[in-house]
């Protein structure tokens, strides 16, 4: 049977005496919500974090106004969103007109509280003018906004990435993972592999990677598949960086118990699958295209494992030097026959042949 991520997860750890080490999800009713550490039990309460105000004062310079990061939202929402899916887009959308006043709190003390959230924001921003085509670019001229945004947006968040990353936040993995994978599919693999390698040690702080015990609490849900969301983008990034480029696989599966994405999360309706081995039930939904991705980055990271040996940690790497070539004919047929039984599940709206004879097809997108 496929057992990858479905292992128990350890305990609490034994000691607490250095402070400011453990990295933990602010306890906020959204996941993507930071709230001040006061509001928090000592026990769970980041290390004390107060960014430079000079890190801040040129993220909230390279706002775009209202009218034009309304556009650029939507550009990404309708263009990316559908590759990514690291957000809830109801939830993000509610969120960012709060960087321009629309909330009780003033802007800049509300970027303060939120800085995680605020670069977030500006790499969607960045990735909408990466993908605005004509028509849209000529109405960001009109709001005084042009294509060197962009890159202005890339440069400063990169140069304060280590500000970002020590809040610790899901938001500066989101941050991390945006800015990685805008980099390794824009010709910098070199720049993206340690920018999503740092989001991959953020994840890990924040136990991404691990199951999270159900609590009494109605934005659990949302809450736990947020996190899931995340993970398996940091997942989905490290296996293209091994296959593509060669690159290291820093994720060990056996250190792993996350479940699979729901692809029936937006509809409320059932219970998340515990791993990839459950048969899914739910009508196919957008979730459905990202569920069937991260089994594949599993099955993938498997074969590069055996069949290639990119290992992670040293005592894996059980075989001789001499090749097995039994062992390695078994192992094809092995993984070939996953690929079919994978590719034997994808349901039919989401098989390419079926979808290329049909104009348009409408799946769950938020």
């Amino acid at each position: 049977a496929f057992s990858l991520h479905n292992v128990a997860a350890p305990g609490p750890p034994a000691t607490n005496a250095l402070p400011g080490a453990p990295l933990r999800e602010p306890g906020s009713a959204s996941p993507s919500i930071e709230v001040e550490t006061s509001d928090l039990p000592s026990s769970t309460a980041l290390a004390p974090y107060d960014p430079s105000s000079s890190v801040l004062d040129v993220l909230m310079s390279l706002l775009p106004n209202f009218d034009a990061a309304s556009l650029l939202v939507d550009t990404y929402f309708d263009r990316v969103h559908w590759f990514m899916l690291i957000f809830y887009q109801d939830e993000f959308r509610q969120r960012w007109p709060k960087l321009y006043g629309r909330s009780t709190e003033r802007p800049l003390t509300y970027a303060h509280r939120h800085l995680g959230f605020l670069s977030t924001f500006l790499i969607v921003i960045a990735i909408g003018l990466q993908y605005a085509g004509p028509y849209r670019q000529g109405i960001l001229s009109r709001h005084g906004v042009d294509i060197n945004l962009r890159d202005r947006i890339l440069s400063t968040v990169r140069s304060g990435l280590l500000d970002i990353m020590s809040l610790g936040s899901l938001e500066a993995v989101q941050t991390c993972i945006l800015l990685g994978t805008y980099y390794l599919y824009h010709g910098a693999p070199r720049l993206a592999w340690p920018v999503c390698g740092c989001g991959l040690r953020i994840a890990q702080a924040l136990h991404l990677h691990r199951r999270q015990h159900p609590v009494q609490s109605t934005d659990f849900r949302t809450r736990n598949e947020t996190r899931k969301r995340c993970w398996w983008a940091v997942y989905e990034i490290e296996t293209f960086s091994a296959v593509a480029y060669g690159y290291p696989h820093s994720i060990r599966d056996d250190d792993c118990d996350v479940e699979p994405l729901d692809p029936s999360a937006k509809l409320q309706t059932m219970q998340s699958p515990g791993s990839f081995d459950e048969p899914l039930k739910s009508d196919p939904t957008l979730l459905s295209y990202k569920y069937f991705i991260t089994k594949l980055s599993t099955i993938t990271k498997g074969a590069l494992d055996d069949l290639y040996r990119v290992r992670s940690h040293p005592a894996s790497r059980s075989h001789t030097h001499s090749p097995d070539i039994q062992r390695i004919v078994q192992k094809v047929a092995d993984y070939d026959n996953r690929l079919r039984q994978w590719e034997a599940e994808i349901p039919s709206p989401l098989q390419w042949r079926c979808v290329a004879h049909h104009s348009h097809f409408s799946l769950c997108l938020r």
